[in-house]
């Protein structure tokens, strides 16, 4: 949401409270666009809702660039997992093979 209709939503907000509270949120679902700093979301501006006012944060994995935002390089699979690889034991010697049989039930593939 721009910010121009934040700023009019807020004006239009604060100006039924001011004269009386003609407004209610009740059923009202709007978009407010934040981004986050230092662990915190950060509204475009003061934003003043009634207390309990049940709120939904949705978060979009984008940067004001368009980017995504990554705090340190992808890691691959094996770097990953490379403290659990070669942990496991009393595997029967074909569990690599055959996992799908011993996880699931499946048919047992044959020896070439």
């Amino acid at each position: 949401m721009g910010t121009w209709l934040a700023q009019a939503i807020r004006r239009w907000y604060n100006d039924g409270v001011e004269s009386g509270g003609f407004f209610s949120f009740e059923g009202l679902a709007m978009t407010i666009e934040a981004y986050v700093e230092n662990g915190q979301i950060v509204l475009p501006g003061p934003l003043e809702l009634p207390n309990g006012t049940k709120v939904t944060v949705s978060v979009s994995g984008e940067s004001e660039t368009g980017g995504l935002v990554r705090d340190e390089p992808r890691r691959t699979i094996n770097d990953r997992l490379k403290d659990v690889i070669g942990k496991a034991e009393g595997l029967p010697s074909d569990f690599a093979k055959n996992h799908d049989h011993y996880l699931h039930g499946a048919a047992k593939k044959s020896e070439p």
